[in-house]
């Protein structure tokens, strides 16, 4: 997580304004989403003007989001990427391309705020992250052993209210110790980001005001459309 933050604000710095805030909502999505959405909602309506550029960011951290999780997942169950890849990739892709064209709109606005220096490295950020991953761990493991199935479903539900990535890893985990199957595990991924996106838009409306929220709602709900049907499509070729 740290390099992450490093790398980000490298871009920022070397891509300016424009784009290094897209960099920056990219590689901040690698720590929270939800964060970055009402940070760049709180930024919007200090900047109405811009509504475009500020959406962009925030749907760019959507983006990360899909990587992190197969990443992350990849990383503790290798075996899993062949059944989770397609809807990550697709889901990752789809919300580049709508910053993207959230960008290029941008561009027909005048007035971009200059960008601030902020710390490259935050350590206490990163603390909260490690120790949220392996508290929600923890939870979600002891509701699948309590509750099975049904009990799994439900506390990735609730956990992802506030981040995917911990219910996603903690599902991975299960699958890597065998008591998850491949299809329980791509829909543990797709429910965690996907009642995450709702939370996500929620934050921005509240965040950002409606000009902002439908913006990102459109970005990041069209990639958990788009990444849900290529489960589907996944599940019954492999069921």
């Amino acid at each position: 997580i740290l390099a992450l933050q490093a790398i980000g604000h490298v871009a920022t710095r070397w891509l300016g304004p424009r784009l290094g805030l897209a960099a920056s909502g990219f590689f901040s999505g690698f720590v929270s989403s939800t964060a970055t959405v009402a940070t760049m909602g709180a930024r919007h309506r200090a900047q109405p003007g811009q509504p475009d550029w500020h959406a962009c960011a925030g749907v760019m951290s959507g983006a990360a989001t899909w990587l992190q999780a197969l990443l992350m997942s990849v990383a503790l169950a290798p075996s899993a990427g062949a059944t989770l890849a397609p809807s990550a990739l697709l889901g990752a892709a789809v919300a580049v391309g709508a910053g993207g064209l959230l960008l290029q709109r941008s561009r027909q606005r005048p007035g971009v705020e200059t960008q601030e220096d902020v710390r490259p490295l935050r350590l206490r950020e990163a603390a909260i992250v490690a120790a949220v991953l392996a508290g929600v761990a923890w939870g979600v493991s002891q509701a699948q052993q309590l509750f099975g199935t049904t009990g799994l479903f439900a506390g990735v539900a609730l956990a992802s209210l506030a981040d995917s990535h911990a219910p996603v890893v903690s599902s991975a985990a299960l699958f890597q110790a065998g008591r998850l199957d491949a299809s329980t595990l791509l829909t543990s991924m797709l429910l965690a980001i996907g009642v995450n996106t709702v939370s996500r838009c929620v934050v921005a409306w509240l965040s950002g005001g409606p000009a902002y929220a439908w913006r990102v709602a459109a970005g990041l709900g069209s990639a958990a459309v788009v990444a849900a049907l290529a489960g589907w499509l996944t599940l019954s070729t492999t069921g």
